[in-house]
């Protein structure tokens, strides 16, 4: 009895001290993400860390804009697959898919040699097993996370809770990326459109000013070289 007893309480540890560890990576995680406001660099982050938490040989992450996926950062993709998926993206239906079948969206295929839906992209023959993380922000899918493995029956329920908790932050994290970025590009039309208004009225103050010179002069040779000056 006191060597099962004592078995179990090491199991209990080994246990307590993996959940520790586990948390002590998504708070750094969490932290990590908050660093950058350059929504590609934010997704590059994401993908470092999520690496740390759930091993994969490849991944990549789409975002959708206007209703289609657009393929904005991946780690370990083949040159050759990149060019193929990126023209390939707007086509692809994982999302709904992924939302049919999964309740929690994230969606596991264990061997993709026995799902007949799944499609094979030239240069990623090595993928066996995939997961798929729908990034969902204020209920909405704002994109996906793709992981594949060169492993069949790779990812387990324990990957499928990091990657859960890490996609839930990594989403926040590009809403905000993206709301700078969205920020940015209204300052940066105001400071332009400012500008041209600028350009508009000296434009017109000096029109103003010729015309009103030519008018009034009694001897247009006088004023003229005035008025090449300021044009």
């Amino acid at each position: 009895g006191s060597v099962e007893d004592y078995t179990e309480k090491k199991l209990h540890e080994n246990h307590l001290k993996q959940r520790n560890h586990e948390l002590e990576i998504l708070q750094h995680i969490a932290k990590s993400l908050g660093v950058s406001l350059d929504v590609k660099q934010t997704l590059h982050t994401i993908l470092e860390q999520m690496q740390q938490i759930v091993p994969f040989v490849s991944a990549s992450i789409f975002l959708l804009r206007e209703g289609q996926l657009e393929f904005l950062a991946d780690m370990g993709i083949p040159l050759e697959a990149k060019a193929r998926i990126i023209a390939a993206a707007p086509t692809f239906a994982t999302i709904p898919r992924l939302m049919a079948e999964s309740a929690d969206n994230i969606m596991l295929i264990a061997d993709v040699a026995q799902d007949v839906d799944w499609h094979t992209v030239t240069g990623m023959e090595y993928v066996r097993s995939w997961m798929g993380i729908a990034l969902q922000y204020q209920n909405e899918v704002i994109g996906i996370m793709n992981l594949d493995h060169n492993e069949a029956n790779f990812y387990n329920e324990n990957h499928v809770r990091y990657a859960k908790a890490v996609a839930g932050q990594a989403a926040i994290a590009i809403a905000n990326a993206r709301l700078y970025e969205q920020a940015q590009g209204e300052i940066e039309f105001r400071e332009q459109a400012q500008n041209i208004l600028i350009e508009n009225l000296i434009n017109t103050e000096t029109l103003y000013w010729v015309l009103r010179h030519l008018f009034e002069a009694k001897k247009l040779a006088e004023v003229l070289p005035h008025v090449l000056n300021m044009l």
